[in-house]
């Protein structure tokens, strides 16, 4: 598959969400120097379909996020899977409510990806054909070795 990813921070820009919106890009100056990870694995599940499962991490190297920022991960996915998604909001979320994983953050253990307690949000981007992760405002004071991640699965 040719997953890419990317890390960025929004810039203090806020946005409700609608049905029909977009997830907001964050600016390109923003994005975050640190080490990134992306890890991907292909099975085949009971029912002999394909599983693709991805797992990110980054980890900053500087202190390079400020309090109260919001740190996004954004996930491209494959075409034959993004073309299917794109501008249909149903089957957008349709597939947010199917990917299976876990998501973790400074000052939280691993979590469920759609714990009501995780404070992640999840999004899909039609422009960008993505999934956006979209963590909590940090209040921590950020060190080198600092990490997000999320490791997401999802049938094809």
């Amino acid at each position: 598959t040719q997953a890419t990813d990317i890390v960025e921070q929004e810039t203090g820009q806020t946005h409700a969400s609608s049905e029909n919106d977009e997830p907001m890009a964050p600016m390109p100056a923003s994005v975050s120097v640190g080490n990134s990870t992306l890890k991907s694995t292909l099975s085949t599940g009971t029912y002999n379909q394909d599983i693709i499962s991805l797992s990110y991490e980054y980890s900053v190297t500087l202190i390079g996020l400020a309090i109260n920022d919001r740190p996004i991960i954004a996930i491209q996915l494959p075409t034959e899977i993004s073309s299917q998604l794109d501008n249909d909001t149903l089957k957008q979320q349709d597939f947010l409510t199917l990917l299976t994983g876990t998501v973790s953050y400074p000052g939280t253990a691993t979590q469920d990806i759609h714990s009501s307690t995780n404070g992640v949000s999840l999004s899909y981007s039609s422009t960008y054909h993505s999934v956006y992760l979209t963590f909590p405002s940090s209040t921590l004071v950020l060190l080198p070795g600092t990490k997000w991640s999320a490791a997401i699965s999802f049938d094809v």
